[in-house]
């Protein structure tokens, strides 16, 4: 009814104004974006040759599953269903690589395109505060990419529902009991001399993995423009020009994976040596168990880690940063 107010969010609900496609430099930093023709026929580009390169091949590989000669149901829909499920899977892999160097690109030029072009004086004569510029710029590159994101989600999403259709069919296909299929996987029991508890914790625990997998799988687009999108942005803050913002970028992913991922990955897996040679299978398991939580854990923690430092630190060198 015309008159009645609506009541207003409750302020913790409401988001801040740099997170707004309305706010001044979110407005100004994607109209930039949509205006540029070079960005335009550089994102045609790449994702129109990569999707070209990759469905070419995904095409042939599908055209010779539909003439290979198959003994049973069960046999050809698991051959052209989980042709279709990984032709999906590798095409939103490529996707994410790509959106991920334009998450990186665009972020380092964010702050280094205002001091190339000597508009960055201007911008802090405003009465915005740090946390508007840098995180308005960052905002402006999370709607930019907003649209690839949102396909390589949907591409991942259908890649998992035609994997676990393809399997299901392919179980109710083959005639299977659930006693003959469970007795496939009793000479693997036998082989290793573990419990039938045992086992079920190793099951459990395997289906938790499988499941965080999934979850991780399905958030790593959206985790990528983000961790991508704000070291491009920390980068910017360091040089005056577009061209030496984006190798810096790329240089720092590099001393990243080298000088910290890599270590620390090298080191958690060391605890899995001394089990291994120990020949005690139960107590190998069980670290194998411990090795592969710890390390899906750092996998997980340490990016946002560096993230949230980065992000700080961008605020902190925006609000110093003079010219």
């Amino acid at each position: 009814m015309a008159g009645v107010q609506r009541p207003a969010l409750p302020a913790w609900t409401r988001l801040p104004g740099w997170m707004r496609r309305g706010h001044p430099v979110v407005r100004f930093e994607t109209g930039h974006w949509a205006r540029s023709r070079d960005w335009r026929a550089a994102r045609g580009l790449v994702w129109g040759g990569s999707l070209t390169f990759i469905l070419v091949p995904a095409l042939c590989a599908v055209l010779f599953s539909l003439q290979s000669q198959f003994t049973n149901p069960a046999e050809a829909i698991l051959t052209l269903g989980g042709v279709f499920a990984v032709g999906l899977a590798l095409l939103s892999t490529l996707a994410v690589w790509f959106s991920n160097i334009s998450a990186s690109i665009l972020g380092a030029s964010l702050i280094a395109r205002e001091r190339e072009s000597q508009t960055w004086a201007f911008l802090k004569l405003t009465n915005l505060s740090a946390l508007d510029i840098a995180g308005g710029k960052f905002m402006a590159l999370f709607y930019t990419l907003l649209g690839p994101l949102r396909l390589v989600t949907g591409l991942r999403l259908l890649a998992l529902c035609a994997g676990g259709l393809t399997l299901a069919l392919t179980y109710l296909a083959s005639g299977l009991s659930t006693r003959e299929l469970a007795a496939l996987f009793v000479p693997l029991f036998d082989q290793f001399g573990l419990g039938a508890g045992q086992w079920l914790g190793l099951g459990l625990f395997g289906g938790l993995a499988t499941a965080w997998i999934a979850l991780s799988w399905m958030a790593e687009p959206l985790f990528g423009l983000l961790y991508y999108g704000v070291i491009g942005l920390t980068m910017s803050t360091f040089v005056r020009s577009r061209g030496a913002a984006i190798v810096l970028v790329f240089a720092a992913h590099f001393c990243l994976a080298l000088g910290l991922y890599a270590p620390v990955s090298q080191i958690s897996a060391l605890f899995f040596t001394p089990l291994l040679a120990s020949g005690n299978q139960s107590a190998a398991l069980g670290f194998v168990v411990l090795t592969v939580a710890l390390q899906i854990g750092l996998q997980t923690l340490l990016p946002w880690a560096v993230m949230a430092a980065c992000a700080l630190f961008t605020v902190r060198r925006v609000d110093r940063l003079s010219d």
